[in-house]
């Protein structure tokens, strides 16, 4: 549209110099004639006008574009201009919008993988978790077992010779100490000689022969019968023997021989079951170990590659990987919010657990107290009343 304005602009510049130049004329022709050329110039400015618009229309009739056209024609450049800018402008603004967006989604899909984040000892937790739940009731009906087979021996004791002997017996063949071997009482067992004496120290009955928590071998194994003979020792050592009459009707004496028997049976069974309930912590698991992930657990100075281990061994190492050194690092630098409380709800989990066979122990320990109050009890009163009972029974027959 201004290329055209340009031309015609041009055209009627040299039409303007071509009408001056012929009136210029005209008026030289009357230039003798004064009066004349002022009552020419009104007709010389009004032609000038009229030839302008006359050349102006001309024009703009060959190029086809009128006034009203030209007008139009910038109206509609203007109006492509303004709407090639709102185009631009709206590209500018979608664009940034799916930038803005694309954001938003990156960061909430960020945000949820973080939400989903587990601990790292999450697998570990949950292995320990179903291992210790299903062998920690298995482990009870073990104890169960070896309370039974303790007052068997409390119950079956027909010749105390005989079950002295027989315990004498077993211990030389297993646990000889070398001071037993030099008084030439038994022999040193070659293959059990890190066991010697097991069935006479306590320190067998809480750990391994390297200091481990688990006894060495399985429950047929040698530390674990050890172990047995320590609790039998303990526990059912000398039981009373047994009266060979069946005619209890008519005896009086033997009645209350069964009796006192009944009685040093369960105090006894108290104590053989709390020391049978500590084997089993100690006594090694079949497979423990792999099935809850701690067998390569070295923190703290354990083993690696240990796939049985006692419950007590599982629940240390777990405690040692829980409280080393890269455990420690994880929990100081964590920043993720779900993360942190989601290891402390594990921890939370795990502590309860452990709250729960502590209060199982501290029966077990609260019974063994009540046991020995009674029998302290007895000890310092039944003097004292088998002495007031015998005067009470003089003052009455002296009475009659």
């Amino acid at each position: 549209m201004n290329s055209i304005i340009t031309r015609v602009k041009a055209a009627l510049a040299v039409f303007k110099r071509a009408a001056t130049m012929l009136v210029a004329g005209i008026a030289l022709n009357l230039a003798v004639q004064g009066s004349a050329h002022a009552q020419l110039a009104p007709l010389y400015n009004q032609l000038m006008d009229t030839l302008q618009q006359m050349a102006m229309n001309k024009l703009m009739a060959q190029m086809g574009v009128g006034v009203e056209g030209a007008v139009t024609q910038s109206g509609a450049a203007t109006r492509s201009e303004i709407l090639k800018g709102a185009m631009v402008n709206k590209s500018v603004a979608e664009g940034l919008e799916q930038y803005r967006q694309q954001n938003i989604l990156q960061r909430q899909t960020l945000d949820l993988a973080d939400s989903l984040k587990q601990p790292a000892q999450t697998c570990d937790t949950m292995a320990v978790q179903d291992g210790l739940g299903a062998t920690v009731a298995t482990s009870r009906a073990r104890a169960g077992e070896g309370q039974k087979r303790v007052l068997k021996q409390l119950a079956s004791n027909k010749n105390t010779v005989a079950v002295v002997e027989e315990a004498h017996k077993t211990s030389n063949e297993l646990t000889c100490t070398p001071a037993e071997a030099a008084r030439g009482i038994c022999k040193i067992n070659a293959a059990n000689q890190a066991l010697a004496g097991a069935d006479q120290n306590a320190a067998f009955l809480f750990q391994g022969k390297d200091g481990s928590p688990t006894y060495d071998g399985l429950r047929e194994g040698a530390q674990s019968k050890a172990v047995d003979g320590y609790i039998s020792r303990v526990a059912a050592a000398l039981p009373p023997q047994q009266l060979e009459s069946t005619k209890y009707d008519k005896n009086p004496a033997g009645r209350a021989y069964v009796e006192m028997v009944r009685r040093f049976t369960a105090v006894s069974s108290m104590v053989s079951y709390s020391l049978n309930q500590i084997k089993e912590l100690h006594t090694a698991q079949p497979g423990l170990g792999t099935s809850t992930t701690m067998a390569d657990v070295t923190a703290g100075g354990f083993t690696g590659g240990k796939a049985d281990m006692s419950i007590l061994e599982v629940m240390q190492r777990f405690v040692a990987k829980k409280f080393s050194p890269d455990a420690m690092k994880d929990a100081a630098t964590a920043t993720n919010v779900n993360l942190i409380l989601r290891d402390m709800a594990q921890t939370n989990a795990f502590q309860l657990w452990m709250e729960h066979q502590t209060l199982l122990q501290d029966q077990r320990t609260e019974a063994l107290m009540a046991h020995q109050l009674a029998l302290m009890t007895e000890q310092v009163l039944r003097p004292q009343l088998d002495a007031q009972r015998a005067q009470a029974a003089r003052s009455v027959a002296v009475a009659r």
